[in-house]
Parts: C-alpha cells; structure tokens; sequence
C-alpha cells in the first residue's frame, strides 16, 4: 500500500481530534451526572429549617415578619434549584455537541487507518491492524452510547426551553401551594371567588382628608383589570390603541418600580380587534405566583415577566373574537394558568406552562361567547376548573382537561364569574337565575331569580351567598337553602365583585365608595370608604391593607390607628 502523507495527516488529526473529545465528554458526564443526582436528591427545594418555618407560618399566618423570612429563604432555595437545572441543561447540550465530534471523529480514524501501512502476524490469526480496527469500532460503539445518552439527557433537563413556534426564552416554576392563600394572585384572590385570608381591613377612609391612605400612585395607562398581589408588590397592566404594558409597584410606598412594553409577541395581529370603550384592551386581570407575572390582552398576547419586569416568554393565543372585548381574567395551579377564552366561533379552554408558555392542553367548549372568568376549587378532595357561559356550567379537571361534570343552567351574555362556598357552585346571570349547584355531582341543588348581577359576580361565605346587581341592590340568601335573608338598595351603580375578609363584606360602587357590612342574617353597615374616583374593578384586600384600582390612579389603603374591630 502506498504511503500518503495527507492521509496520514488527516488519520493524525482525526485521532487527536477524538481524544481531545472522548476527555471532554468523560469530564463533562462525569459533572453532569454529579448535578442530576444531586438535585433529583432535592427535587423539592429545601434549605435547613425552611419546612419548620413554613409550619410555623401556617399555624399564625398573620406574622408579616416570618413570612418575609420564609419568602426570602424560599426563594434562595429555589434559586439554587433552577440554577442546579440550567446547569443541567447546558452541560447536557455540551454532552451532545461533544459526543457528536467524538463519534465523527472515530469513525474518520476507522475509515482513514486502514489505508496506512500496517504489519501482518504472518501465523493466519487476525493482524495488529485488524485488532486495532475492531477496538477502534468498538470505540465508535461507545461515542454512539455517549450520543444516545447525551440525546436522553437533553431531554431529561427540558431540552432547549422552549416548546412550540409561538413562545420565547423560559419561565420558572409556581411557588409552593401553601403561599397561594396568603397572597391576592388574581382575579377575586386566591382560586378567584372573592375570599381573603386577612383577618383584618379598615373599615373607613377618605382620599380628601387622607384617612387611612396609605398612599396614592398613578397608573400610567387606561385598564379595567384588577389589583394582584404578591409578597410587597401590586401588579396591574395599561393599554391604549398603540401600546399594552405591564406595570408593578412598591406595595409599601407606591413606587414604580416598572413597566413593561409588551411588544415583539410572536404572532401578534398587525391590526388589532375592536372594543368597546369601557372594556379596552386590558381588561383581563394579571396572574402572579411569586416567581412571574403573566398578563393577557385583548389582542390576544399573552406575555411573562419576572418580579423584575425582565421578560420570560411571550405568545399570541389566537385574537379573540367577540363584539366587547376579551375581559376573562387569568388564573393559575401549580405549574399551569389557565385562560377561558369563549369566543363567537370558537370556544375553548386552555392550560398554558406558566414555565415557557407552551400549551399543555386544551379543550373546545360547545358555548356562546362569555366574558366570566374561571374559579379553581377543592371540594371533598377533589380539584376542579369551573367555567360558566350560556348555556353551560362545567368542571374540568385542572391537569388533563377532561370535563368531570356539566349543567345546562345559564343564559345571555355571561359577565359574573362563578362563586363557591358550602360544597356548591354558585352561578348568576341577569336574566336565567342564581344557580346552586353541587360541585361533587354537577346537579342543581336551588335556583333564585330575582335582582340578579349583569357584571359583578356572587359571593359565598360560610352560611351565606351574596349577589349584587348592576343598580346596586345587594341580596344576602342562605347557602342551604338560597332562601332570602335580606336585600338593601344602593344609591349607585356597582360593577365591581364583592370580596368577603374578616367577617365583613365589601362592596365597591362605581362612584368609588366602598360599603362595608357585616357577613350576618341582617344588614349591618360597619362603615364606608371613599376614593372619590371611578372603578369598576375588584379589590384585592391582602395583609390588612386594601388595594383599588380608580380610572387613573391605584390606592392602598391601611388602618393607621391599628386593627379594625369587627
């Protein structure tokens, strides 16, 4: 066989081009698998003494101090964990960039050795060059293993981050369950039906004398969404015909602290979708887990930030297509958000990740256009999503999507969301009824038909359900039974849902006065409050203080003289 220099280079080259990456591979599995075991031996973040202070928060839930301990030493573990992944998942693209020149570069020497001159046994047995091929296939075997489990660790760390064409860059994942009921992480609170864990809110405050104002911050563009809170920051988001924004403030002092442009959403219309003057292109109220801040607009972007305002991912959910704008808010568990989006042609419910935006499922809903958004709710064991429209109220089940039960009892156009409370679904539309409905079973329990709500949505308690019509005449019915306790007439207009805290409830009229009462078999005014300023959104009460968005400006209110007595 004759010598070639140039082969023998490239034989050279290819060798030293397999040994550098056999090492670098050897090296990179071996840190690799080190940081899998160790942080699948931490799947659930923990540092030393977290889960101890988490059981003292729930047993006084009202220590303001160790919850801020508890929020900040959550968040540093969890920080390690997601770092431990990203970690995890770089090395598992370096692992499959190397082992890919690994194998290529072998199988170069392979091809490229037999052509050099080799020297034979001369005793009939295989020559030293037919061994060293067989072990250099036999190497070639182990970088395509290498391959294959480079491919698979790829994979296991979630691949390149994102799913679908439609989403960018990667979230991070919901905070603990237990931190859901001690904050105001959407529409209407905790599972969306208008409870507060707070056991305690003023009763009474002025704008024009400052009375228990804590302060006063302008909201830099027109929305009708409501006031979400988490830990000490309050989120709303603006619009206007150009420009959709996300905005976040200091819950301590009003400050803010940001605003995010929501531009360059991939597959955003060119030409947005019209809507009506009072509803606008940010009327759907935000979600907010600790972690991220998700808002949806009307055109239909759909976009993440960080609680730094830096973005995660953003999408465009197909624009909506219904005569006022879409308004359904947001709601999430765990690691899914969920959007109710009934539209003329099209109705359908969607989960969405919250960690890149990617759809996990989604189920086409055989109703009308509805404007209500979604509750989530836990009854003997069992979670539910319940979405209500005309005609339908239905439950699904929040992982798989899958309806667990469905009642035709609505009708018209569907503005107030479902309520829950006494193992029932509560239902309301201006012209059908209030429906009660079992939430094991799906069956209707009672029926009421008088003063319903056209916008605001019902409310249950413990023994009681409130409804509120759209000219301000509140019912108090008996959960049980729905037999009438009581009704008192409002001088106002009222969009905006009641919000039951501390034995109270709050009703916000359109004029801004907020009427509070007791949660009794009579009517019992504890006092009012005033921010002499339109609203027709919902307040997020939280931590002893109350938020409300006005047509231009969000407020906090706090009791400056200490707890308000029942």
């Amino acid at each position: 066989m004759k010598d070639s220099s140039g082969l023998r280079i490239l034989f050279m080259t290819a060798r030293g081009t397999a040994w550098v990456a056999g090492i670098f591979c050897a090296v990179v599995l071996i840190f690799l698998v080190a940081s899998i075991v160790q942080t699948d031996a931490t799947a659930a973040p923990e540092i030393t003494g977290l889960q101890e202070l988490k059981r003292r928060l729930q047993a006084d839930p009202q220590d303001v101090a160790l919850m801020e301990q508890v929020r900040a030493l959550d968040q540093l573990a969890r920080k390690a964990y997601f770092t431990s992944r990203t970690f995890a998942r770089a090395g598992a693209w370096l692992l499959l960039g190397g082992s890919l020149v690994w194998v290529v570069s072998l199988q170069a020497v392979d091809s490229l050795a037999p052509r050099l001159p080799r020297p034979t046994d001369g005793a009939g047995g295989a020559s030293p060059a037919e061994e060293a091929a067989v072990a250099r296939r036999g190497v070639v075997f182990l970088g395509v293993g290498m391959l294959a489990a480079a491919v698979g660790l790829v994979v296991y760390t979630g691949g390149s981050g994102t799913e679908g064409e439609e989403t960018v860059a990667a979230g991070a994942a919901a905070a603990p369950e237990e931190d859901w009921a001690l904050q105001w992480p959407s529409f209407r609170g905790p599972g969306g039906y208008g409870v507060s864990a707070s056991e305690r809110a003023p009763v009474s405050w002025d704008t024009e004398t400052g009375e228990n104002i804590r302060w006063t911050a302008p909201v830099p563009r027109l929305g009708f969404n409501s006031p979400v809170v988490w830990g000490r920051r309050v989120f709303l988001s603006g619009a206007d015909d150009e420009t959709l924004e996300i905005y976040a403030y200091d819950a301590d002092s009003g400050e803010l602290l940001w605003r995010h442009e929501c531009v360059d959403v991939p597959g955003s219309p060119a030409e947005w979708p019209q809507v009506m003057e009072d509803t606008g292109y940010a009327a759907p109220s935000l979600v907010v887990d600790g972690r991220q801040v998700i808002a949806l607009f009307a055109t239909g972007d759909m976009v993440a930030c960080d609680l730094d305002g830096e973005r995660l991912w953003a999408r465009n959910i197909g624009v909506p297509d219904n005569h006022y704008g879409h308004a359904s808010s947001l709601i999430q568990q765990g690691d899914l958000v969920y959007v109710q989006y009934d539209q003329v042609d099209q109705a359908r419910v969607m989960a969405i990740r919250v960690r890149d935006g990617s759809t996990a499922w989604q189920q086409v809903r055989d109703v009308s256009a509805s404007w209500a958004s979604p509750i989530l709710i836990e009854h003997e064991g069992v979670r539910s999503l319940v979405l209500s429209a005309d005609p339908l109220v239905v439950a699904y089940d929040p992982v798989s999507g899958a309806p667990r039960w469905s009642l035709d009892c609505m009708g018209g156009e569907i503005a107030p969301s479902p309520a829950f409370g006494g193992g029932k679904v509560f239902a309301a539309n201006e012209y059908p009824r209030l429906a009660a409905i079992d939430a094991a079973g799906g069956t209707l329990d009672w029926e009421y038909e008088e003063e319903l709500p056209d916008v605001p949505s019902p409310l249950a308690t413990d023994l009681r359900v409130y409804i509120v019509s759209s000219y301000g005449v509140i019912s108090c019915l008996e959960i049980e039974t729905g037999t009438l306790r009581w009704q008192h007439e409002l001088d106002a207009e009222v969009y905006s849902s009641p919000v039951a805290a501390a034995g109270r409830i709050h009703v916000l009229d359109r004029d801004g006065t907020m009427h509070i009462f007791r949660d009794a078999d009579a009517f019992a005014l504890v006092g009012t409050g005033s921010i002499h300023e339109m609203s027709t959104c919902t307040a997020a009460i939280v931590d002893g203080r109350i938020y409300i968005r006005g047509a231009s400006h969000l407020y906090c209110i706090e009791d400056s003289g200490g707890d308000a007595a029942p």
